[in-house]
């Protein structure tokens, strides 16, 4: 099992844990190219997937930022979830240099409801993983890492 930060996030990491049979949770920090719509990238299609529900967070500190519950006013919960199946495009200057094919993998999307109170960034978060998610609990189990 491999659990990595957007540094991870490089087509070349899921192709070599496809071949030796490892399993991936990396938080995406590329925009890439989907077989399932052409026309849309990975985080636009995401954010257009239904709402699987919402989950509380807490935000540790972190810096100049103080620790908070991600709980809006008048809701029970703060962060919609929502998840995909999806199939990586190889990025386009390599694909037939290369040889490299697709990769299907899960997509994971948390974002903040609404800004915080204090200012600081919504928090927003797109996981990739290999590992199964089949419902709602498998995608938060996942989050945060």
């Amino acid at each position: 099992m491999c659990v990595a930060d957007r540094e991870s996030d490089v087509f070349d990491t899921f192709v070599e844990a496809q071949k030796q049979d490892v399993k991936l949770l990396i938080r995406a920090t590329q925009d890439r190219r989907i077989a399932e719509d052409e026309t849309q990238k990975l985080w636009e299609f995401v954010t257009n997937q239904a709402c699987a529900g919402q989950l509380r967070v807490e935000v540790k500190r972190n810096g100049d930022r103080e620790a908070r519950e991600a709980v809006a006013p008048r809701r029970a919960t703060f962060c919609d979830v929502r998840y995909a199946a999806v199939t990586l495009q190889p990025p386009q200057n390599r694909s037939k240099s290369d040889g490299l094919t697709p990769i299907s993998i899960n997509v994971i999307h948390v974002i903040e409801i609404s800004q915080p109170v204090d200012g600081s960034p919504a928090i927003e978060w797109l996981l990739l993983t290999t590992l199964p998610l089949t419902d709602f609990g498998q995608a938060c189990e996942k989050w945060p890492f």
